[in-house]
């Protein structure tokens, strides 16, 4: 089964006008007793921004794919890197099209395989180097666009998530 979010993607990033020949697929709600979460959660280094995607509540992750904006100004993208729980046969994909908007995919190849997030999982991280360094972080914020991301279980159906947002302390 071809995986949605990565032709979707492809596409945002240039990658080959592709057609999503499959209806799209259905969205699985998450247990009730668990909240479904992606959330940044950030740290300084001092010359660089580096912001873990953590996922927590959600049994199976094929793939996720989704937009992070920022402030281009203050910071530059630098590097998007897998986290620990992916295979290393997970494609990861990372663009910054527009100033300030970047987008990321990683999904996992083939059906059976996929990452355990229901308790707290790091997906990946964000990397960004740091403009101005006589000008405070404290304040910026990351932001996702809930409207284009997506978390995808190894079905292939979206996953209802409440997506959460960090700023620099």
């Amino acid at each position: 089964m071809l995986f949605p979010v990565l032709v979707a993607t492809m596409t945002a990033f240039g990658c080959g006008r592709t057609e999503q020949k499959e209806p799209p697929p259905v969205t699985a709600s998450p247990p009730e007793d668990e909240a479904a979460t992606v959330a940044l959660d950030t740290r300084f280094d001092g010359d660089h921004v580096i912001i873990d995607v953590l996922a927590y509540g959600v049994a199976n992750v094929h793939g996720i794919a989704f937009r992070v904006s920022f402030d281009p100004s203050v910071l530059h993208f630098a590097s998007a890197l897998t986290g620990p729980a992916w295979s290393k046969q997970a494609m990861a994909l990372a663009k910054e099209g527009t100033p300030g908007q970047l987008a990321v995919l990683w999904t996992e190849e083939g059906e059976l395989t996929f990452v355990d997030a229901k308790p707290r999982t790091v997906l990946g991280t964000l990397v960004f180097d740091r403009l101005d360094k006589g000008r405070p972080l404290t304040g910026q914020a990351f932001r996702f666009r809930p409207e284009r991301s997506r978390l995808m279980d190894r079905k292939g159906n979206t996953v209802r998530v409440a997506w959460r947002d960090a700023l620099v302390d």
